[in-house]
């Protein structure tokens, strides 16, 4: 008679894919409700550490990295996750062409987004007649449609924006457009 022991695969989770700026530090995880060692792999950049649960890497390009997770047995199991690097410039950045200032929790505040946009140098909101009636260097705060110093909402209307923002790799980065005031 002989006995064999079946011994489980190990189970693992890589995490989210993700979309970064060129140049930015990520931290990966990898779980397992088992007890293993973990291994990483990437196609081209490299991690703070290859055998660890939860490393850092630098992205420049386009990738998949996989984490293995191997049991005392040996047992072996793999996942992926895909991390994809989108180039900081203006193309990238997204101020909305529309917004709604009417207090109903809807596009009622314009902001600037993007994916590796680190910080504003500026962003200014003008109305048709040149003057400035929005200014912040911070990027979680947005224009209201009020005007400076009031609880006047603005006229209906094209505004032009500009904004000046730095990447996460260091990068400036310029942008400028309209945007319509509707209720």
């Amino acid at each position: 008679v002989v006995n064999i022991e079946v011994a489980p695969k190990p189970a693992v989770e890589a995490g989210d894919d993700q979309t970064v700026a060129v140049g930015t530090q990520v931290q990966l995880w990898a779980a397992s409700p088992n007890p293993v060692n973990y291994y990483w792999t990437a196609t081209a950049d490299s991690f703070s550490c290859t055998n660890c649960r939860r490393p850092f890497i630098v992205l420049n390009q386009n990738q998949t990295v996989y984490a293995t997770a191997s049991n005392e047995f040996g047992c072996e199991a793999s996942d992926s996750v895909v991390l994809k690097v989108v180039s900081c410039d203006p193309n990238s950045v997204f101020v909305p062409n529309t917004f709604t200032p009417n207090n109903d929790d809807l596009n009622d505040v314009l902001y600037v987004r993007g994916i590796g946009l680190k910080s504003l140098e500026y962003f200014r909101v003008f109305d048709r007649w040149g003057q400035m009636v929005f200014e912040t260097k911070n990027l979680s705060e947005g224009w209201d449609g009020l005007l400076p110093g009031t609880d006047r909402v603005c006229d209906l209307g094209v505004y032009v924006y500009m904004m000046k923002g730095v990447c996460s790799s260091g990068q400036e980065m310029e942008k400028s457009g309209n945007v319509t005031l509707v209720r």
